[in-house]
């Protein structure tokens, strides 16, 4: 009874450590000179940069450091090798937010080389370890300014793809953690401005009006570049929700006028183009879309220049530069073809990511609710533990008792497989009359094939596994048959229906080796749970090959019974 005491002190002792708070950094390993980097990196990257080059190191945090410096001197990446070196290592090392700092700069390196699909499956896989190691209350400070750029750059690729819904919801929780930790003084200001931009491309005037009003109110000042663009968009706007021309134009010219930026100024003649456009003053139009056209860098704005001055120019019948404008939009439309499978793999890389984030959060409400229960009842827990090692004490000679008559039975019933086994192939090498008399030993052996020694062995193990469908398959390993005995399974269908699989496929040449072992399951009367336990095979994986199997047969209703039927059909 002592030693229950002792064991009962050892779980209480453990129970509280399991809830001490464990100090999270960058870990112990890191130089203090690289992490004195790392933070002078949040203000002064060019310092930054010029410190790692002065020393560089064999090191993978040296690595994501310098790939990090580069981005932000908006410099190419040039250590990507490294840095996946660098990835690997910290993936495995337990260091989930250097991990998700390095899958975000290979996103980065994707996304320069025009590796769109691959770059969001690295922005992705960032947030997944962000959300899957931290909880809401420590994604504070640096880690909620990295949630921040994670987000606004996914933002960005999926409203670049005209994905707009995605993209707000990315925008979205730029939003959040924006208010829990800034990035800058711009930063709730900009993260309501892009989620206006989204509303307003997809048609939704007010919503848009509503994040462009509380991005204008946040804006700590007037006199840049973002301040501008606001001002810019909600004249658009306004105009499209009065079509009164006048008022925007002018509040137009006047943002025009504060900058000296040619790229600028192309944007604000794009959108004076727009106006004059949409109010059908094709004059005045012209002279800004030529503009735009002719010497915008930014590909989107060309082409929304272009698709004006297409309707102009053949307004005006100037057939040359109507020539120009469709050749330029027959190209963009080309390109724009082949990138509608890139938009494919992007929803579903989201929609996969989402489906994940789920499952971790019910994860999480499922830790926090047994945290709960064991900070209420942690006494009574102490006292059921000691009452069960008890219990399992006096009890153990019990079980182990039992499951040596499970160990028994199941491995007489493997040695009847090995004998019946033996006795078929004594039975394909005897003479017809030898055969004869064999065949009727096998058949007093087994009567039917639902007690061929196999099909019991199969049976029983179904019927203590209870298996299901949404259990992942690993967990029921014990269950799971061998090779010996499914081709038992096949010589046991083919005595007892006639040459079962040959029969069928000599019918059904599509169906491979493997599609036969599965019909004979379902000779059983098997579901897809049953099998996949007993093939060690995912769910889906075998519901797919029931599919299958009835795609190729040609049946819709219940496989077992079709097979059954042939079976039976001699």
């Amino acid at each position: 009874m002592k030693r229950f005491c002792w064991i009962g002190a050892f779980l209480f002792l453990a129970l509280a450590a399991c809830h001490r708070p464990v100090e999270t950094c960058h870990g112990a390993s890191l130089t203090s000179e690289l992490v004195s980097i790392d933070s002078l990196m949040q203000s002064r990257p060019d310092s930054a940069l010029v410190q790692l080059q002065a020393s560089p190191k064999d090191d993978p945090y040296y690595q994501l450091l310098l790939s990090e410096a580069l981005y932000k001197n908006y410099e190419p990446q040039q250590n990507r090798i490294e840095l996946l070196e660098a990835m690997a290592y910290y993936d495995s090392a337990g260091y989930p937010f250097l991990s998700a700092r390095c899958h975000y700069m290979n996103g980065v390196g994707y996304y320069e080389m025009d590796s769109v699909v691959q770059a969001c499956q690295e922005y992705l896989k960032a947030l997944e370890i962000m959300e899957g190691h931290y909880q809401e209350k420590d994604l504070v400070g640096y880690k909620a300014k990295f949630m921040v750029l994670i987000n606004n750059r996914l933002g960005d690729l999926f409203s670049e793809q005209f994905m707009m819904e995605t993209a707000i919801s990315c925008f979205e929780k730029t939003l959040v953690y924006s208010h829990v930790t800034p990035i800058s003084v711009y930063s709730v200001a900009d993260a309501n401005y892009r989620i206006g931009k989204q509303f307003h491309k997809l048609g939704q005037l007010d919503s848009a009006s509503y994040y462009y009003t509380r991005a204008l109110e946040n804006m700590p000042d007037t006199q840049n570049l973002l301040y501008r663009d606001m001002v810019s968009t909600q004249a658009i706007l306004d105009y499209q929700r009065t079509h009164l021309a006048n008022p925007s134009v002018q509040r137009l010219r006047q943002v025009l006028n504060q900058t000296d930026d040619w790229e600028e100024k192309l944007t604000r003649y794009l959108s004076l183009g727009d106006i004059f456009f949409e109010a059908g003053e094709y004059d005045s139009a012209m002279l800004y879309l030529k503009d735009v056209f002719n010497n915008r860098q930014d590909e989107v704005s060309r082409i929304q220049a272009a698709e004006y001055l297409r309707i102009i120019y053949d307004s005006l019948g100037e057939q040359n530069q109507l020539e120009e404008c469709i050749r330029f939009l027959a190209e963009h439309k080309k390109s724009n073809g082949q990138g509608k499978s890139q938009v494919s793999q992007l929803q579903d890389l989201f929609h996969n990511y989402l489906v994940q984030k789920q499952q971790i959060i019910v994860n999480q409400e499922k830790k926090a609710i047994v945290l709960k229960v064991v900070f209420v009842i942690a006494p009574l827990t102490i006292v059921a533990c000691i009452f069960l090692l008890m219990v399992l004490h006096r009890n153990k000679k019990r079980l182990e008792n039992q499951r040596l008559v499970f160990q028994m039975e199941n491995a007489a019933l493997t040695g009847k497989l090995r004998k019946r086994n033996q006795m078929l192939q004594e039975l394909r090498d005897k003479n017809p009359q030898q055969r004869g008399a064999l065949s009727q030993h096998i058949e007093n052996k087994a009567s039917s094939f639902a007690e061929e020694p196999v099909c019991r062995l199969i049976m029983k193990r179904v019927n203590e596994g209870r298996f299901k469908s949404q259990m992942d398959y690993a967990i029921y390993k014990e269950y799971a048959i061998d090779r010996e005995q499914l081709l038992s399974l096949r010589e046991a269908a083919d005595f007892h229906y006639n040459e079962f699989t040959i029969r069928l496929k000599k019918t059904y040449p599509q169906l491979t080796k493997v599609d036969l072992d599965y019909c004979c399951l379902y000779l059983l009367n098997l579901n897809d749970a049953d099998i996949s336990a007993l093939m060690q095979r995912a769910y889906n994986t075998v519901n797919e090959r029931n599919n299958k199997i009835r795609k190729i047969i040609g049946v819709e209703n219940n496989l077992y019974l079709t097979i059954q039927a042939i079976a039976k059909h001699d």
